[in-house]
């Protein structure tokens, strides 16, 4: 009996050990879980880098939602859905990596210093290639997306154009105006 509870403190000992030096070796998941959305680009915030391929920023858009052993991930389905996904979080010295099965799906990086995800992901469908993606704490309103498409899916329906210029009418404006205000303030 006795012989039991030593073998039992001593096996308890070295899991805690093996606990402590993972923990130590990886990812502070604290930092990690949360919610978190698409910032930048290529370096462009969302909105601008789906602009420059005629497309509204809902396009580019994903939510994560990481937990210490689940991440729900949404990502627009069409200009009038999304698709949630659950993934099974396996964390990594320098992130996570989410995974369907077998399959990464998101392999995220963390960015102590700016506290910040990364990863990397290909918007070929848009005309683009394989670009590096930031995530910021927080969350994209899909709804709002959304209601902006079906707002402007009316209007231009009303006025007789497609809801894609729309978009590309409305962005370009707003980055007209963007252009003009840094220019006066480089001035």
């Amino acid at each position: 009996m006795r012989f039991r509870s030593i073998l039992s403190l001593a096996t308890a000992g070295v899991m805690a050990a093996a606990m402590a030096l993972c923990t130590a070796c990886g990812v502070d998941q604290e930092k990690v879980k949360g919610d978190w959305t698409v910032d930048t680009v290529a370096g462009k915030a969302a909105a601008e880098y789906a602009a420059e391929y005629g497309q509204p920023e809902l396009s580019v858009q994903v939510n994560f939602h990481i937990e210490e052993d689940k991440a729900t991930v949404e990502t627009p389905d069409s200009m009038e859905s999304t698709a949630k996904k659950e993934l099974k979080p396996e964390w990594r010295a320098n992130g996570v990596e989410l995974k369907d099965g077998d399959e990464i799906v998101y392999a995220l990086e963390l960015d102590e210093d700016k506290s910040v995800l990364k990863y990397k992901a290909s918007y070929t469908a848009l005309g683009g290639g394989e670009e590096e993606v930031i995530l910021k704490k927080g969350t994209y309103d899909f709804a709002a997306g959304i209601g902006e498409m079906t707002g402007l899916n009316e209007a231009g329906a009303e006025a007789g154009i497609d809801a894609e210029s729309a978009v590309i009418e409305a962005e370009s404006k707003a980055a007209e105006a963007e252009a003009a205000n840094e220019a006066e303030a480089a001035e």
